[in-house]
């Protein structure tokens, strides 16, 4: 665990028993849209195009700690071939 503390200073933590919070704040969060999927962290996130958009960048968008967007979308993907695929995949994911 890493702290702001001064060096030679001290801090204190006592574990609660109890019910956990119903959220957290910085807790990873995912939105679906019919364009792309919003990954979110609390402090940064990103926007990743569905697989429907098959001419569209992969990365849509990415947010700064200020709450704005790099690019309002949608990003067309500028190849001199044509994508044949594009998979999404969540490795682990609560429902």
């Amino acid at each position: 665990m890493e702290t702001a503390l001064p060096a030679n200073t001290r801090a204190d933590w006592t574990l609660h028993t109890g019910r956990a919070p119903q959220s957290f704040p910085k807790a990873v969060r995912i939105a679906e849209t019919p364009a792309y999927y919003e990954i979110l962290n609390g402090l940064t996130g990103v926007r990743i195009a569905r697989p429907a958009h098959q001419n569209w960048a992969p990365i849509q968008g990415i947010l700064y700690r200020d709450g704005t967007w790099t690019a309002a979308g949608p990003n067309i993907l500028q190849i001199s071939g044509k994508s044949t695929n594009m998979t999404v995949r969540f490795l682990e994911r609560d429902r």
